[in-house]
């Protein structure tokens, strides 16, 4: 459905370059391709975005407050950190299954240009120290096994993304180009990273135990 040009739009363009990266991926999408979704010229379109990076920049930032509140309660909530990751795993994974054009640009991103995306985060005052902190108190109490607060992010955040960033894989010779079976697969990824990380954080002394039974 094509916009009449109204008094908003920047908030067309964004939809319209939602709605485009989502139908064709952000390598696919062209800038044409968003003009006409949203009703305008490509010239009026360069106006408010130049490029593709700096309008994919604009929608990802319209939709990470849909991310913010699991990371918030990752790094601020007074809760087990088993809790914490549970909420982010089921939140990060609904959003990457609704956002799939999401990990790859990021990726991309992270080696082009990570300023802004660096920029971001401390604009929330990401507090990675009282991550920290909870997993070295409940290390010390015996109720997690010691991890470092890299190896948590790295394992948990890499268990959700890799399928997406192979998706072309996994659709071509697993599911035979079934969308609905990798989406199916994906909301089941979120009780197997649980089941992952759960045994991996387990005591050491549990661990052990359990082996010689």
């Amino acid at each position: 459905m094509k916009y009449n040009v109204l008094s908003n739009p920047e908030a067309r363009i964004i939809e319209a370059a939602n709605k485009v990266f989502l139908k064709y991926g952000v390598e696919a999408a062209t800038m044409m391709q968003i003009a006409d979704e949203a009703g305008l010229s490509r010239t009026s379109l360069h106006y408010y975005y130049r490029d593709k990076a700096h309008l994919f920049e604009a929608v990802f930032r319209t939709i990470e407050h849909k991310l913010w509140p699991a990371l918030s309660y990752v790094f601020d909530a007074d809760v087990p950190v088993i809790q914490k990751v549970e909420k982010f795993v089921n939140e990060y994974i609904q959003l990457i299954v609704d956002y799939p054009m999401i990990p790859g640009f990021m990726s991309s991103e992270i080696q082009r240009n990570p300023q802004w995306i660096n920029e971001l985060y401390k604009s929330k005052c990401v507090n990675f120290d009282g991550l920290r902190k909870s997993l070295e108190q409940e290390a010390s109490e015996g109720k997690i096994r010691s991890i470092s607060v890299e190896d948590l992010i790295a394992n948990t955040v890499g268990m959700c993304v890799f399928p997406t960033l192979s998706k072309p894989v996994y659709l071509e010779f697993v599911f035979q180009g079934n969308e609905e079976g990798f989406n199916s697969f994906m909301q089941q990824r979120k009780k197997i990273v649980m089941d992952v990380i759960t045994a991996w954080l387990r005591p050491v002394e549990i661990t052990e135990q359990s082996t010689t039974i």
